[in-house]
């Protein structure tokens, strides 16, 4: 009710001063609000109790001040009835360049696939704290942070089929994991942005602390220990500088440093013979040290060059990066002395160096009618790679990629729109694909590589046709979608029941995959009727490398989902969701593996009883013909909330029919 307007903006760009050289098919959504709101503070509290067999609680208090020149949002939340506030908090971080630095973790139950409020056990505390100050010269400061705290218990079983060359293995487990994470973040933004000039300069903190634990049933019972810390620190500056016309120039810069020591350990100690000569001890502990930086530089010129209504930006691109890698697997004994693995197969001492360049061009072209924008780069990268437990295996070597992507769409009889999009990417192997000792990645998977750069290659293409009157609120499309995937090196899965043991050969293969799919929505003023529905299908072919043989594999699918909302009686809304799907593969020269179909409903239905007396009732039914029991799930829960002046009131029934047992099958290549 503070909102005066809501526009929604179409093909929006953010940046101004790239509104005539790079289009955008982004949408976004304009709030302003009514003056009388300006310049008050306002703040919002909840309070929540609830009992499962425990009594459980939520509490939230929102503080909001808006005025000309500054803004403030400050929030503060916590809870234990599975309501997941680390999602509602925006992680200033969830974009870092910086490669993933953990090598190793514990043994996680699969989640279901149900709203993750009714599985989800938690403790959670978080608070936020947003800072807008508006400055003169139109620029704009943020200041903002975030703590986070949770402890989180999981519990689930699962069984793992392997489908080998001669014959199959499975693997069944339990289990049960407590984990505590504390994560703090911060960030710091000096923005400007005008019709010719843009400045944003970003600073971005974080650290976090997490310590897991969990037991395992596996055949016999073990523990499962994870320690982990995080420090990372990003800071970005991006600027660009145009005339009337659009010509000018941009400079993005980005410099990020992060660490991550982690350490999992295992009780009692495992896979004897492969690890400890065959001498049993107590327990394996794997050690990782992980240290990265990276630097990366774009520098562009904006619109150099025309062509007709097409404009040329040509593009410097420099890039540094350095990784420090140290591992070590170790052994406690019975006597309780921990002692490092003697063998330099269990231990990593790598310093990794990438240094890169390149040149690229952009193309862009805006008419009524036709759209196109291409990035053409070129990129040069050189390696310097040494490990201190393999001096003789030092690795020096540049390679060239070409990267292009880009699409075009072509507009015509003014409500269709036929877009054709492509790209060509060439992976580079990171330092995660780079090292030759052997990772426990987990408790089950031992993990190692070869310090040699296997390039992959991915192409793929889609065509898509839309249809869109507004006007009658109607929207249509359909497309189609190939890749075709070329890779130097393959994984090697060998597997010693619970242990899986991965390495990295140098054997060339190729895959490809292809698929079609459709999508409608349609809307009705009367009984403020919308329908809405997608559909796809579409298979994929590869290798695997299993047991020391080269086995193709297919898999295909079909899926299918439907949505109805309507308003037929001014104190009656209703929704239904309808999902479909349909998995099955197969091994080269072998039969089909029995399919695994799903199905969910959903309804949900809100009934204003009187002007202040709300009643919301929810059912939900899954259904999964790869497991026997459980196949069948049904959720129920029912909602009365009361409005008395500026208190609602809310009483909540959640599982009715207390449902315990969720189960799921799945397919995944060769892995059911």
């Amino acid at each position: 009710k503070d909102v005066a307007t809501v526009q929604v903006l179409e093909n929006h760009q953010p940046v101004k001063a790239l509104e005539k050289t790079q289009p955008s098919s982004e949408a976004a959504i304009n709030l302003k609000l009514k003056d009388e709101v300006k310049g008050t503070f306002s703040m919002t509290a909840q309070l929540g109790l609830g009992y499962d067999g425990r009594v459980r609680r939520s509490e939230e208090l929102i503080g909001l001040y808006f005025a000309k020149l500054r803004q403030h949002v400050l929030t503060a939340k916590s809870n234990d009835n599975g309501e997941d506030i680390r999602r509602e908090l925006r992680s200033f971080t969830a974009d870092s360049p910086l490669p993933s630095l953990t090598m190793t973790s514990l043994q996680q139950p699969d989640e279901p696939r149900i709203s993750r409020p009714r599985y989800y056990d938690n403790d959670t505390h978080a608070f936020s704290s947003n800072n807008l100050y508006k400055l003169k010269n139109e620029a704009e400061l943020n200041a903002n942070l975030i703590f986070f705290h949770d402890r989180e218990r999981t519990h689930g079983a699962s069984q793992t089929t392997y489908f080998l060359p001669e014959g199959t293995k499975v693997i069944s487990e339990d289990l049960r994991n407590r984990g505590t994470i504390d994560q703090l973040e911060g960030e710091l933004r000096y923005n400007i942005n005008k019709e010719q000039l843009y400045f944003n300069n970003l600073l971005e903190l974080k650290a976090s602390w997490e310590q897991e634990h969990g037991i395992v049933s596996a055949g016999e019972d073990l523990t499962q220990q994870m320690r982990q810390r995080y420090l990372s620190a990003t800071n970005t500056s991006h600027w660009v500088r145009t005339k009337a016309d659009g010509k000018g120039g941009e400079i993005l810069w980005r410099n990020a440093v992060a660490t991550s020591p982690h350490r999992l350990s295992i009780q009692p100690g495992l896979y004897a013979p492969r690890i400890n000569s065959g001498s049993p001890y107590a327990e394996l502990t794997q050690d990782v040290r992980h240290r990265a930086f990276l630097s990366f530089a774009e520098l562009a010129l904006l619109s150099a060059w025309h062509i007709g209504g097409l404009q040329i930006s040509p593009r410097l691109f420099l890039q540094a990066q350095h990784q420090a890698l140290d591992t070590e697997l170790g052994a406690t004994s019975l006597t309780g002395t921990y002692q490092p693995l003697p063998s330099q197969d269990m231990h990593n001492g790598i310093s990794f160096t990438r240094l890169g360049a390149g040149l690229g061009h952009e193309l862009s072209y805006k008419s009524e009618v036709f759209s196109l924008h291409a990035v053409l780069p070129l990129f040069y990268y050189h390696t310097l790679m040494q490990d201190g437990f393999r001096p003789s295996e030092r690795l020096s070597e540049g390679k060239l990629y070409f990267e292009p992507r880009g699409w075009v769409s072509y507009k015509f009889a003014s409500d269709f729109t036929l877009k054709l999009n492509g790209s060509i990417a060439l992976t580079q192997p990171n330092l995660s694909s780079l090292y030759a000792g052997y990772i426990m990645q987990s408790y089950r998977s031992l993990t190692r590589h070869e310090m040699r750069q296997f390039s992959s290659r991915t192409a793929s293409t889609g065509l898509t046709l839309s249809y869109k009157d507004i006007f009658s609120m109607l929207f249509l499309s359909a497309g189609v979608s190939y890749s075709h995937h070329h890779s130097e090196a393959i994984s090697s899965l060998k597997i010693e029941p619970p242990l899986t043991v991965v390495e990295r050969l140098p054997l060339p293969h190729s895959g490809q995959s292809y698929s079609a799919n459709a999508r409608f929505s349609k809307g009705y003023d009367w009984i403020s009727l919308s329908v809405s529905g997608d559909a796809a299908l579409g298979q994929s072919e590869g290798k695997s490398y299993l047991e020391g043989k080269l086995l193709g594999y297919t898999s295909q699918w079909a899926s299918a989902s439907g949505k109805c909302s309507l308003k037929p009686l001014s104190w009656l809304t209703m929704e239904y969701n309808v999902a479909w799907g349909l998995h099955r593969s197969r091994l080269e020269n072998r039969s089909w593996l029995t399919p695994i179909q799903s199905l969910s409903h959903k309804v949900i239905s809100h009934v204003n009883v009187l002007e202040d007396v709300a009643i919301k009732l929810t059912a939900e039914h899954y259904y999964n013909d790869a497991v026997t029991q459980g196949r069948h799930f049904t959720l129920a829960d029912l909602g009365l909330a009361y409005t008395w002046r500026k208190v609602r009131l809310t009483l909540d029934w959640t599982n009715i029919l207390g449902a315990r047992l969720y189960s799921s099958g799945t397919l995944s290549d060769l892995v059911a």
